[in-house]
């Protein structure tokens, strides 16, 4: 935070998430969220500072917050991440008691993986 004092620039998506990587290794989660956020705010498609906040909203126990990030992370990209990211977006509505949604999202992973064992039995 005494960065951006110095350094005015240091609001730039660029920065910002260079800043919050530099946050995360000083264990300092807050700030890192609040840098991601302004990321993904303003660059929506960058999937890396999405994934580094959903991961950062789960370990800290935001699970519904983080589950938005997921949503859209499992919509967009090369099929092996929606793939990742949809089993994701399952476990996490199992874990928050979402039958529905995880039902939902198990179906999902069968579509993109029909031999996805996991998702076949959790289905029946």
């Amino acid at each position: 935070r005494r960065l951006e004092k110095v350094i005015p620039e240091v609001r730039s998506t660029d920065v910002a998430a260079r800043l919050a990587a530099a946050l995360v290794d000083d264990g300092d989660t807050e700030g890192a969220l609040e840098r991601l956020t302004f990321v993904v705010e303003r660059r929506p498609e960058d999937r890396v500072a999405r994934r580094k906040l959903a991961e950062l909203l789960v370990e800290g126990e935001e699970t519904k917050r983080a589950l938005e990030h997921y949503r859209r992370l499992a919509d967009d990209g090369a099929p092996e991440e929606k793939l990742a990211d949809t089993r994701t977006v399952a476990q996490l509505c199992a874990n928050v008691g979402d039958e529905a949604g995880a039902r939902a999202a198990y179906a999902r992973v069968v579509e993109l993986d029909p031999e996805d064992l996991e998702a076949v039995e959790r289905l029946r």
